[in-house]
Parts: C-alpha cells; sequence; structure tokens
C-alpha cells in the first residue's frame, strides 16, 4: 500500500462523516488498525480487512471496486524521496463539474509551451482535486513522469532553514532522475503560497531544468515571468427561480448525497433545496460535500434553514477542520488597501457589473481599475457571470462577510479609490511567452 489508500480511507470516513471509532465499529476492525492504515504505517493492509473497511463504509459498485483495487495494489517503488516527494495522489473518485478545466491543464502542460502553470482561487475552491485529477491522466498517459509534494506536509525532514531560505532546500531533488537526464517531467506543487524565498527557488529551477513543467495550486499567483495563471471558479449553480439537475454544483451536490444517503432521492419535491443550497454556497465544491454528509443529521428543507441562519459559520469540508468565516477572512486579510478598497465597493452590489461601471462608481483609471478587479478574479473572490467574460459579481459568501467586516470595522483599512490611485496605472509584468489561460 501507498499513502494514496491511507488518503482515500480518510476520504471515505470523513465524506459519510464518521470518526475512526465509528468505523471501525462498523467494520469490526481495531480503531488502531483504521487509524495505521490513514497514517501509511501498514505495508499493505490484509484483503480480508479492506473487504471489512468496505462494508463498514458502506461501499458499493465501482466505488468499492476502486477501494478495494487500491488496498491491493504494491507498494509503489520508492514512493517519497528523501526530498518528500511523491506520486500523484489517488484520483478516488469522479471529478464532477471540471472536465473543460482538466482537458484545458491537460493541454497547457503538454502541447503548449507553458512551463509553469498556477492553479488560483479560493481554498475551497477545488484547486487540488482539479490537480490530482491532472496528474493521474497525465501520469497514466505516460509520456510525462510526475511527482507530487504537498506543502501542507511541511518541510522535508532533515531540511535545514538557511537551506529552504537558499531555494536549494525548498525544491532539492524535485526532478530526480528525470530533470537530471534532461527528460522532461511535471513537478506538482500543492498548496504552495508566493514568497521570495520560493519565487527565486522557482526562477532558478525552471533554469536549471529547460523540460521540467511545474504545476502549482495557490490561493493567488507568483507573478514570475512565463507564469500562466488559471483562475478556479467555483461550480456553476442554478440562476434563480430555476432548478436545473444538470448545472454542476447540484451534480456534485446529488452524487455526494448518494454516496451517505442512498435512501434519499433528489427529485422535483425538493429541487428548490437543493438548487438554494448549490446557491448559497457559491458553488464551492468542499462545502457542498460538507452539506451532502450533514443530510446524516438533517432533511434537505432543515439543512436549508440551518445554512441560511448563518451561512458563513458552516464548516467548509466534511471533516469540520474550519468554518467557511475563517477560511474567507484569511483570504480577504491577505489583499492589499487598493484591493480591499475596490471589493468593499464592488460588495454592496447585488447585480452583475461590468469594468466600466466599476470605473464610474470608484472613479479609478481604467487601466488601473481593470488589473484590480483581475487581481480579485485571479484570488476567486470575483467571478464572471457572462459567457464572454464581460460581467462579473463578487460571491454571495464573501458579500456577506464583507458588510459583517464593514459593520464590526474590522476590515483592514483600505484607501479611498475614488480619491487615490489617480497617478499613472500599473504596468502588469510581463508574462514571457504566455498569458492567462482563457476559458
Amino acid at each position: 500500500m501507498n499513502d494514496g489508500f491511507g488518503e482515500l480511507l480518510r476520504h471515505c470516513r470523513t465524506r459519510r462523516g464518521i470518526t475512526q471509532r465509528q468505523l471501525a465499529d462498523l467494520a469490526t476492525v481495531s480503531v488502531r488498525a483504521i487509524r495505521d492504515i490513514e497514517l501509511g504505517r501498514v505495508s499493505r493492509p490484509r484483503p480480508g480487512t479492506v473487504e471489512l473497511i468496505a462494508d463498514g463504509l458502506g461501499l458499493t459498485g465501482r466505488s468499492r471496486e476502486h477501494f478495494a483495487a487500491a488496498g491491493r495494489a504494491a507498494p509503489v517503488c520508492a514512493p517519497r524521496s528523501a526530498e518528500g516527494w511523491t506520486v500523484p495522489p489517488a484520483s478516488w473518485d469522479e471529478l464532477v463539474g471540471r472536465e473543460s478545466e482538466s482537458a484545458v491543464l491537460v493541454d497547457l502542460l503538454t502541447r503548449g509551451e507553458q512551463r509553469l502553470v498556477t492553479i488560483t482561487g479560493l481554498p475551497m475552491a477545488g484547486k487540488t482535486r482539479t490537480a490530482i485529477e491532472v496528474a493521474n491522466l497525465l501520469d497514466a498517459a505516460g509520456d510525462l513522469p510526475v511527482r507530487w509534494r504537498s506543502a501542507r506536509r511541511g518541510p522535508p525532514e532533515g531540511t535545514q532553514e538557511e537551506d529552504m531560505r537558499a531555494g536549494s532546500g525548498e525544491f532539492g531533488g524535485l526532478a530526480g532522475e528525470h530533470a537530471a537526464q534532461d527528460e522532461p517531467a511535471l513537478l506538482v506543487l500543492d498548496g504552495y503560497e508566493p514568497s521570495p524565498s520560493r519565487l527565486a527557488a522557482l526562477v532558478a529551477l525552471l533554469h536549471d531544468y529547460r523540460r521540467l513543467r511545474v504545476l502549482i495550486t495557490s490561493r493567488t499567483s507568483f507573478d514570475v515571468p512565463g507564469e500562466t495563471v488559471f483562475p478556479l471558479r467555483p461550480l456553476g449553480v442554478p440562476e434563480r427561480g430555476t432548478c436545473h439537475d444538470a448545472v454542476p454544483a447540484v451534480r456534485l451536490l446529488t452524487r455526494h448525497v448518494r454516496q451517505v444517503r442512498p435512501d434519499l432521492r433528489l427529485d422535483a419535491a425538493n429541487a428548490r433545496v437543493t438548487a438554494e443550497l448549490c446557491r448559497l454556497l457559491d458553488g464551492l465544491p468542499a462545502p457542498i460535500e460538507a452539506a451532502a454528509a450533514w443530510l446524516l443529521v438533517y432533511d434537505p428543507g432543515s439543512l436549508l434553514r440551518r445554512i441560511q441562519a448563518d451561512p458563513l459559520s458552516f464548516q467548509s469540508g466534511p471533516c469540520g477542520d474550519a468554518d467557511i468565516r475563517r477560511l474567507l477572512t484569511d483570504v480577504l486579510d491577505a489583499l492589499d488597501p487598493a484591493e480591499t478598497a475596490l471589493l468593499d465597493r464592488l460588495a454592496r452590489l447585488d447585480r452583475g457589473w461590468s469594468v466600466e461601471e466599476a470605473v464610474a462608481m470608484t472613479g479609478l483609471p481604467v487601466v488601473r481599475c481593470a488589473l484590480l478587479v483581475r487581481r480579485l478574479l485571479v484570488r476567486g473572490v470575483v467571478r464572471p457571470v457572462t459567457e464572454d467574460g464581460a460581467r462579473f459579481e463578487v460571491l454571495g459568501l464573501v458579500r456577506l462577510l464583507s458588510a459583517e467586516r464593514s459593520r464590526a470595522g474590522t476590515a483592514p483599512l483600505g484607501v479611498a479609490v475614488s480619491s487615490r490611485h489617480r497617478g499613472l496605472p500599473e504596468r502588469p509584468r510581463r508574462l514571457a511567452g504566455s498569458a492567462d489561460a482563457r476559458r
């Protein structure tokens, strides 16, 4: 077994909304067995144990087959180097609503000339899951060896802080034998936020290994020459007054509900509730999955009322690690004063708007305003609302938090956009040989 099966087990367990002890009771195995598998301490679980755990999770059909196959898989040869790199995590379920994004990213990393692609957006938008899908697609094709590293695991064991500041420790040994032989390879850096040391390391890395490609997931771009920025917007939600079940957010919610409550049918009788749940959560995959997990203890109508009462306190994922308010607060706190001031003005609108309308409202020069809107799009707090990408809106959850912070006086002080920033507009950094991904 590799780390992928332990992560798969934890994902399936938390999706069902049960603890390790509860799963152990359902599967008639020890809590220690569950814990050791999730922590990667067991080299390979016995087939009987895997089957019992699958029973406890209530897995059936293809989900059970994939789970059992992952448990039977032989250990990958040297899955983790001394520098902390692994093979890509297992892709344990179908990626819903990101088919076009995955296809574009695969194309960018194989057929295009882009060597550095950064997936940006809110922490609940599914950046990691999308990167896993892309990494597994490319790894399965066999033409581009893939190595993965997550910032959540911390620095590699034995890495010295001074080496990390210099860049050699942070990304040292990352290309392995492929880059050393000047062969093409893909390195995925999951959850790596920009910093001066990482920026220096990336520049040196791409200079030293000319056939290397790097895919990063981050809340914002690195703004390094040659970077292709790929903002990952939330899933599409039904328009108000409609309940279309083919919309990606509704498809995702329906899929998760079937996994945790196979007895609960989402049909015409509760279609309005389903659509409103997706709109209320802005089409963000992690909160949608959490909402499905809560249907173990709520009926759809009661859950909707619970979330409507205080959407920002709702847990961002089925593990209950953080609520939406805390995650979005971190995002808004990272904005600079000009971005904060513009977002505060735009968040007061309850309709879509264009850059021209934002200019008229704020008095900013056109180019300056467009640059600020672009930066808000990259961070995921603003999204397009029309096919041509000419009109935008602030996410509903962001509008709620912005209003809450304004009332409490806790928002960072922003400059008055109507009276300042009237000088020459900023020039965007030149991105050699690339442009932002258009979708």
